[in-house]
């Protein structure tokens, strides 16, 4: 039965018409395409052209970590769907199942607030930016959603199907599964034990068999057990987690005026912690603390806290649904006091505008450019050529449908680079990619992108590689003289003041 204190069903309609007409709003005011969704649009390709999931023909490597999601591109790519709408159209709809499952989630918890928990879920500037990403993440948010939506109402069957599709969409999904489960258990511990036991070792059953043969096709297909994502970016190391703990750092005080003491004020309030509320804080602070081992992330916009934004909003409504109770006239009180916080939360969203629009992880000028480079390189260049790059997501994907053999630098999508023994992390930053330049070497390709943008200046010998913000690795190449045994510098001009600088094979298959 649904909990009275949740509202009339018409301001429950209203809130949620109008957080979804926020959500849209925000979303489309934060589009942004960011390299790495390249990645799992060329994985669709392959898919939905029938040759695999590969990311180079006649090469197997697992670089992208949600599964699901490349084989929900294939399957619009088989459909004559163009592969970036597609993935945005479902990173959008993710975004808003997400809004629309606070709902029946506050209404199967018994919970307080579900009116304006989509609200401040709407309005939350970090949500908005992944909306309309084009990237997994709000599908992977909305199915852990459904997940709790469905354990909440004893539906164990669906309950391992739901979290089954989401650990599949993202790895960690595996994380909740045993959190929920766990926690379901231990819920109903004053059960008899056959009862207590039944439906959470069922769901707990429906998401094994999924998820080991997932593992086993892995080991078959790939050699594997695991994404080569999670090889090139697994090290557990003080600086690793120094990383994360400033990237959480950096999203408490990006949000300091509005989620950041909302949430402080919600794990303080009793009321947050009851009727299962510890289920939430105990998933909250596992995607915390997971965000901070793997080091955060180099995207903007605090991609790996988007599954707990719908918590905490839950928890700030319910902390606040907690506090006007005892006043005089509770029910406006706790209006005023929602708006309020809707308002910050849309204040945040005006600061944090600015803020990204000079953020060059959120502009990220070398997707554009990498278009235009792989236009380039499909003029002057053979198909079958071999291209070395630090960035893996724009350049190969404009590339296709040619076959050209992509070389990331960063090990995501070649497994020569994750697996090498002399390899090392922290390409970019601890906990991103691997590097290693005598097995990219050893690869031999014909050509190098040093650079994933056009350069304001032409570069004609080595010591032009020697500036930039990854000349540090660049040099590794080219102080090395017998690096330039049998390759030289080239530069073509784009555009007044525009250079695209690279380095060249003598014998490549290309004419410029």
């Amino acid at each position: 039965m649904a909990d009275r204190s949740n509202g009339p069903a018409l301001g429950r309609w209203l809130a949620f018409a109008t957080s979804l007409v926020i959500l849209a709003l925000l979303a489309r005011r934060f589009l942004h395409n960011t390299d790495d969704l390249f990645i799992n649009l060329r994985y669709g390709y392959f898919i939905g052209e029938g040759w695999g999931p590969i990311f180079n023909s006649g090469e197997r490597v697992e670089g992208y970590t949600a599964a699901l999601w490349v084989t929900l591109l294939a399957l619009f790519h088989a459909l004559g769907v163009d592969l970036l709408k597609a993935g945005r159209l479902l990173s959008f709809l993710g975004g808003l199942c997400s809004v629309a499952l606070l709902w029946p989630l506050t209404l199967q918890w018994r919970w307080r607030g579900s009116a304006l928990a989509m609200l401040l879920l709407a309005t939350t500037t970090s949500f908005a930016v992944w909306t309309s990403a084009a990237m997994d993440m709000t599908a992977y948010t909305a199915l852990l959603l459904a997940a709790l939506v469905v354990v909440g109402a004893r539906r164990w069957a669906w309950a391992g199907i739901v979290l089954a599709l989401a650990t599949m969409m993202r790895p960690e999904g595996a994380m909740w599964t045993l959190l929920i489960l766990g926690y379901a258990l231990v819920a109903r511990r004053g059960e008899e034990v056959g009862a207590r036991w039944r439906g959470p070792a069922f769901a707990f059953a429906l998401w094994l068999v999924p998820t080991l043969l997932h593992i086993a096709f892995r080991l078959v297909y790939y050699g594997y057990p695991l994404p080569n994502t999670f090889y090139v970016k697994a090290a557990l190391s003080t600086e690793v987690i120094g990383r994360g703990l400033h990237y959480l750092g950096d999203a408490a005080f990006d949000y300091r005026w509005s989620l950041t003491p909302a949430l402080l004020l919600a794990l303080l309030t009793p009321a947050t912690w009851r009727r299962h509320g510890a289920l939430l804080w105990l998933l909250i602070a596992a995607q915390l603390a997971y965000a901070m081992i793997i080091g955060g992330d180099w995207m903007t916009s605090y991609r790996f806290l988007i599954p707990t934004l719908p918590l905490i909003a839950v928890q700030i409504a319910r902390a606040l649904a907690a506090w006007t109770r005892p006043l005089p006239n509770p029910q406006r009180s706790y209006a005023l006091l929602g708006t309020v916080m809707v308002g910050l939360l849309l204040l945040t969203a005006t600061q944090l505008q600015p803020k990204l629009a000079r953020d060059p992880f959120f502009t990220q000028p070398w997707v554009p450019d990498g278009k235009e480079m792989a236009e380039l390189i499909g003029v002057h260049c053979q198909p079958g050529t071999s291209i070395a790059v630090f960035a893996a997501g724009s350049l190969p994907y404009y590339l296709l449908p040619a076959d050209f053999h992509i070389v990331d630098m960063f090990g995501l999508t070649t497994v020569e680079i994750a697996h090498a023994p002399n390899s090392y992390i922290g390409g970019i930053m601890p906990g991103h990619g691997r590097f290693s330049a005598e097995t990219t070497r050893q690869l031999d390709p014909d050509l190098y992108i040093f650079h994933a943008e056009f350069d304001a200046t032409a570069i004609t010998d080595e010591t032009g590689w020697r500036v930039g913000g990854l000349s540090h690795l660049i040099q590794q190449f080219t102080d090395d003289p017998a690096f330039w045994s049998g390759r030289s510098t080239r530069t073509l001009e784009v555009a007044p003041g525009e250079y695209f600088n690279f380095v060249q094979k003598h014998d490549a298959a290309c004419s410029w």
